[in-house]
């Protein structure tokens, strides 16, 4: 019986591997992902204050419509030439 039991818990992780994977792909959409200062905040390990004010300058990729905001691959972008 035990086998039994071993195979249906494979299955069952395997279709629950499965199902997060589906979710992964469905909630993919070609419209650009947006952080928030309080993003940038978190990611740089800084303040709030620090990020906003970083998220104004002219050499941060922000652009603000509402509020202040940078498209996910401008900053992976900026941060990767920060570091170079």
């Amino acid at each position: 019986m035990q086998l039994n039991d071993d195979i249906f818990l494979n299955l069952i992780n395997s279709i629950n591997e499965l199902n997060s994977t589906l979710q992964k792909l469905c909630n993919q959409s070609n419209e650009p992902k947006f952080l928030y200062a309080k993003d940038v905040s978190r990611i740089l390990k800084m303040n709030l204050n620090s990020a906003t004010d970083l998220m104004k300058t002219d050499e941060f990729p922000s652009i603000k419509v509402g509020v202040l905001k940078v498209e996910e691959q401008a900053f992976l972008d900026w941060c990767r030439q920060k570091k170079s």
